[in-house]
């Protein structure tokens, strides 16, 4: 089914004269409503059910250590890069001449102001951050570099540097090999074992974007492979003739019932005895979210007796 079906299909909840795509002069608003319930059901419906939904692998070229030439001020966070890459930004910059390590924050500011003497110099930046692509929802396992080892989440990007192994208990261990929080980053570089997802956020108003942060940097160029919970898609236009992307064309059965039911909430529905019935409807398709699977068999699960 199309977008301009459905939404004309929804349409027919609002009395006849708001029937109109795209809206009536006189009834501005109807397209809207119709269209961010269709939208707030398929986030509800890729947001629920079964895990395979809107899953997919993803991929990622890790770059060797890059020198490169920079002109830096004691005391400021600007920075000027020659030859600037667009993988740069959120990555370790090690500046000749500065105490520490530092970040570049974005593609002309670090993190920490820089300690070090004004002028030009040269940096070396790592690749320890990886800006993911806008349709990431949310990052899963396995993450691991191809034909290498896995990566092991941490729960924040301070213990990046401070990984442990991990107590036994129960018979679930994971050994995880020590990386000395002393050393710098630049100075530790090799073949990264964790990773953490950090937001990042350019302006007050403008949408937070996610990158992956990884350690150790990777001291060559390697490839790195991800699972990735990608976000719903966004309907924009009432009018489209584009399809619905729906696994199974469920959108009679799931999406419709679960748009009408939230676009009764709109104070131009038509509240009439079909109401209980939406809500019929609605609820059945929430019990076909968790039942549907595109994978009818499971692997071996092992489940405690008691």
């Amino acid at each position: 089914m199309n977008v301009v079906t459905a939404i004309r299909q929804l349409l027919a909840y609002f009395p006849p004269e708001d029937r109109s795509v795209p809206d009536a002069s006189t009834y501005p608003g109807r397209n809207a409503a119709a269209l961010a319930a269709l939208n707030g059901a398929l986030q509800e419906y890729y947001g629920t059910g079964q895990a395979w939904k809107r899953r997919e692998s993803r991929g990622a070229l890790l770059r060797a250590p890059a020198t490169v030439t920079v002109a830096v001020t004691n005391g400021s966070n600007a920075i000027t890069i020659t030859g600037l890459q667009d993988w740069h930004p959120g990555c370790t910059i090690a500046i000749s001449g500065a105490s520490t390590d530092n970040q570049l924050r974005t593609a002309t500011a670090l993190l920490y102001p820089h300690d070090g003497a004004t002028g030009s110099t040269t940096a070396v930046i790592l690749h320890d951050s990886i800006a993911l692509d806008a349709d990431v929802q949310s990052v899963l396992k396995p993450v691991r570099i191809v034909d290498g080892p896995p990566l092991h989440p941490v729960a924040s990007p301070e213990q990046l540097t401070l990984g442990r192994e991990r107590e036994r208990d129960y018979g679930f261990h994971n050994h995880q090999p020590v990386v000395p929080s002393a050393i710098r980053k630049s100075q530790s570089a090799g073949t990264p074992l964790y990773y953490f997802v950090d937001n990042y956020h350019a302006s007050a108003n403008a949408n937070p974007t996610f990158r992956m942060l990884i350690s150790p940097a990777p001291a060559k160029g390697m490839l790195l492979a991800y699972r990735a919970r990608l976000t719903a898609p966004v309907l924009t236009d009432a009018a489209s003739t584009a399809n619905i992307p729906v696994p199974f064309d469920a959108v009679d059965s799931i999406i419709l019932p679960i748009a009408a039911l939230r676009l009764s909430g709109q104070p131009f529905f038509r509240n009439g005895p079909y109401v209980e019935e939406l809500k019929r409807q609605a609820a059945l398709a929430h019990g076909q979210l968790f039942a549907m699977s595109a994978q009818a068999s499971t692997g071996i699960r092992m489940r405690p007796a008691f």
